[in-house]
């Protein structure tokens, strides 16, 4: 009798167990990830801000390579001019490149969205063992200039990697 009805109880008691600990996987989750794009904003409001007031190239690749040396930031990136090329990158190897030559291709259509849309976008990836974060934001630099005329509209991307987050968690 008493097997009867304990049998039932644990099965119960196994399911809320389950339940319980898939929530608070989905909050932890939903939290992380709430962190990282305040976290990626604020980086990308800062980006622009240098990017907007810097009078060189030379200025704003500074500030970029500076943000590379943060663990989870993996890359950073500013493109402006006529056509779009890339002033500024912790890819030293992409600066001068035109946006539409960038080897990522996704990276490139999401930068001459953002410049065509002047908003700021951001998308959540995963693959197999990595998470991350990619911010991308409208800049407008008209205090540098290129054969006599400001850069002007642009765009700038971060990339931030979600995975150490993940394991603090």
């Amino acid at each position: 009798m008493a097997l009867k009805v304990l049998l039932p109880l644990a099965f119960v008691l196994l399911l809320f167990g389950v339940t319980g600990v898939s929530v608070i996987g989905v909050l932890i989750q939903s939290d992380l990830e709430a962190q990282l794009l305040k976290r990626g904003i604020l980086a990308a409001h800062t980006l622009q801000a240098v990017a907007e007031s810097s009078s060189t190239t030379g200025g704003i690749q500074r500030y970029v390579a500076s943000m590379g040396i943060e663990e989870d930031i993996e890359f950073a990136i500013v493109v402006a001019g006529n056509p779009p090329r890339v002033i500024a990158a912790t890819e030293l190897t992409l600066v001068k490149q035109l946006v539409q030559n960038l080897p990522d291709r996704d990276f490139g259509d999401d930068l001459r969205q953002v410049i065509q849309s002047r908003k700021i976008e951001h998308y959540f990836g995963q693959g197999a063992n990595h998470s991350w974060l990619d911010v991308s934001a409208p800049v407008s630099i008209f205090n540098i200039t290129e054969n006599g005329l400001p850069l002007g509209e642009g765009a700038l991307m971060i990339h931030i990697s979600m995975t150490g987050m993940q394991k603090a968690a």
